[in-house]
This record gives C-alpha cells, structure tokens and sequence, in this order.
C-alpha cells in the first residue's frame, strides 16, 4: 500500500443486508442509502457468537454431519436469507 491510501474494509447494512467495501469509517449504504452499516467482520463475529440462540430461534438450521459448523460465512448468508438483520437491528 502507497502512503496516502487507505485500506478499504467491508460493511454489512443493518436495513437492507448489502455487503459492499468503502474506505471510509462511517460509510452510506450505496443500495438503500442508509448510514445503518456495521463492520462485516463484527457481523460475523456476532453471528458466530450467537448461532446457538439463532438456532433455537429458528433463525439457522441445523448443521448436518458433513457441514463444517464453524463456517461464519455460510452462517452470514444463512442469516441475511432469513432476515436476521431486522431481528438484531430491532
């Protein structure tokens, strides 16, 4: 990286779940236009920690014995497929 770049990091939106990279801290949503984003890694991160509940809330399935269970970015899609980002946002 040259002096003068910034790295770009990957953000989630909490309203509508688009996954974009921006080089910015506190980025727009360049779908919905919202400022509603969190980093994608402490998405993950929050997924991954709570999987259990989000199971037993129906949330994600099961993970069969041929799946990997600590695939986060399976989990992430899993997730935003279901909507799960209204249910932490709210």
């Amino acid at each position: 990286m040259m002096f003068g770049e910034s790295e770009k990091k990957k953000f989630i939106c909490l309203y509508c779940g688009t996954v974009f990279e921006r080089e910015k801290e506190a980025p727009q949503c360049p779908n919905c236009h919202r400022r509603k984003v969190m980093s994608f890694d402490l998405f993950v991160q929050s997924i991954e920690k709570h999987k259990d509940k989000l199971r037993e809330l129906g949330i994600l399935s099961e993970p069969t014995s041929s799946e990997s269970a600590s695939n986060a970015e399976e989990m992430v899609v899993e997730a935003r497929e279901t909507v799960v980002i209204k249910i932490i946002v709210r």
